[in-house]
């Protein structure tokens, strides 16, 4: 997000609607913009359901995944998925463990989890342990 759009975020817990609507339709920020949100902080937890971030995990950070089941909140709270993990990494989170709820709520796996899958993430804070 641009910075003064980022920081209205920040400040007053909200976007614009027009910004917002923009980035529902579209379904991914530019990279440049994703950057932007991953080093100035998070969005409020409404409004984390309606965004998509296009990218994958650096993996480093997928490779904290696999070993702790969880990312360190400071990384998952910026990080938000459109995309997929790729299948062998999903598989593993999926063999390793739960993320907690409060982690799951703010992390979007959209693509290599069927719908099904994604709701099952999104109401019990799991991931089915069979894919």
């Amino acid at each position: 997000l641009p910075k003064r759009h980022l920081n209205q975020v920040m400040m007053r817990g909200k976007l614009p609607k027009r910004h917002l609507n923009q980035i529902m339709m579209h379904g991914e920020l530019p990279k440049r913009h994703l950057n932007q949100v991953m080093m100035h902080g998070e969005l409020p937890k409404r409004y984390l359901n309606q965004v998509m971030m296009h990218g994958e995990l650096p993996k480093k950070h997928l490779n904290q995944v696999m070993m702790h089941g969880e990312l360190p909140k400071k990384h998952l709270n910026q990080v938000m998925m459109h995309g997929e993990l790729p299948k062998r990494h999903l598989n593993q989170v999926m063999m390793h463990g739960e993320l907690p709820k409060r982690h799951l709520n703010q992390v979007m796996m959209h693509g290599e989890l069927p719908k099904k899958h994604l709701n099952q993430v999104m109401m019990h804070g799991e991931l089915p342990k069979k894919h």
